[in-house]
């Protein structure tokens, strides 16, 4: 039961990273976001380790889990390339780097608490 919930909350986790990503950065959420006062680098990465943890620990086999979790990068690489059509977005090398460190951060995490 607790996996599931966990990894339902890994999805709508990365549909909040989906939205969160292509919105334009004027809009409420985003506002939000930067009124916490943690630097881009920061929020990417721990936002991705979140994506890459959930997936290393809890799909099985773990090699699976771990492909699922490196997926992750690819999808903030897809979310980059597609801020340059979203208003007020662009894509940025920094975030890019960001998302890395925190995939790799989370397939770790995952395999100390594994």
């Amino acid at each position: 039961m607790a996996r599931k919930l966990l990894l339902a909350l890994w999805v709508l986790l990365m549909v909040a990273v989906v939205v969160g990503s292509l919105l334009p950065e004027s809009v409420s959420p985003m506002a939000a976001l930067d009124r916490l006062g943690a630097s881009d680098f920061v929020l990417h990465s721990v936002a991705y380790m979140a994506l890459a943890f959930l997936p290393a620990l809890l799909i099985r086999p773990r090699r699976r889990g771990q492909y699922a979790a490196a997926a992750m990068f690819v999808l903030g690489l897809a979310l980059e390339i597609a801020q340059g059509a979203a208003p007020g977005r662009e894509f940025e090398l920094v975030d890019l780097a960001a998302n890395a460190l925190g995939v790799a951060a989370g397939i770790v995490g995952a395999r100390f608490v594994d």
